[in-house]
């Protein structure tokens, strides 16, 4: 039923854009509780196939002082910036001021997009999703009223290569998504402790 409600909400979605922040943690380059970098940036979509990823700004862990984590800006380090025009996946390498452009073949036109650095945000389609995930519901925390929390485990090699398993948190009445963690392929919460958080702000619906 999540997943059949969840569907019918992207599907009747024509627009959509919205802010995020993004904590980056790994274990070996911050102590444990604290990212290792945060970034802050855009997120653009037009049905069926149109998108927009764009890091406006990163700042990384430097170090402690006076027991606080400090975070700056280091130079030539940008962050994502991809566009997708349904008929070319485009990416920016503004480090090394280059553009890399692949064109789609037409089978994956229309697809290419739900395949970007974000699943589960853009153009949702609940069989697709089956096919491809193990779904299943979370419990969620008690100071988070008002959420769905859906855990995804891939099924196929080449989502697996990208990451072990993806939460999505769901405002449980609008069915949009208002949180996402994707955890690395080598996560352990033991000994590899990598994963993404994600949180989306300001989220326009067909403007």
């Amino acid at each position: 039923q999540v997943l059949t409600a969840w569907e019918s909400q992207s599907k009747s979605t024509k627009t959509l854009d919205c802010k995020f922040a993004r904590w980056h943690f790994d274990q070996f380059a911050a102590p444990a509780g604290i990212h290792a970098n945060r970034a802050d940036g855009v997120i653009k979509y037009a049905a069926p196939d149109r998108g927009l990823f764009r890091v406006d700004s990163m700042v990384f862990y430097t170090g402690m002082q006076d027991a606080k984590p400090q975070f700056k800006a280091q130079a030539g380090q940008y962050g994502e910036y991809w566009v997708c025009n349904g008929k070319q996946l485009i990416e920016f390498d503004r480090g090394k001021q280059e553009c890399r452009i692949q064109n789609l073949p037409p089978q994956m036109q229309g697809q290419q997009i739900i395949n970007g650095p974000l699943p589960f945000v853009f153009n949702l389609d609940a069989q697709e999703i089956q096919n491809r995930y193990w779904v299943r519901l979370r419990a969620t925390p008690a100071d988070a009223s008002g959420i769905v929390l859906v855990e995804a485990h891939p099924k196929r090699q080449e989502d697996r290569a990208q990451y072990k398993f993806v939460q999505v948190a769901l405002d449980q009445k609008t069915m949009l998504p208002r949180a996402l963690v994707m955890y690395a392929p080598n996560f352990d919460p033991k000994i590899s402790m990598k994963y993404d958080h994600y949180e989306f702000q300001d989220l326009g619906r067909n403007k």
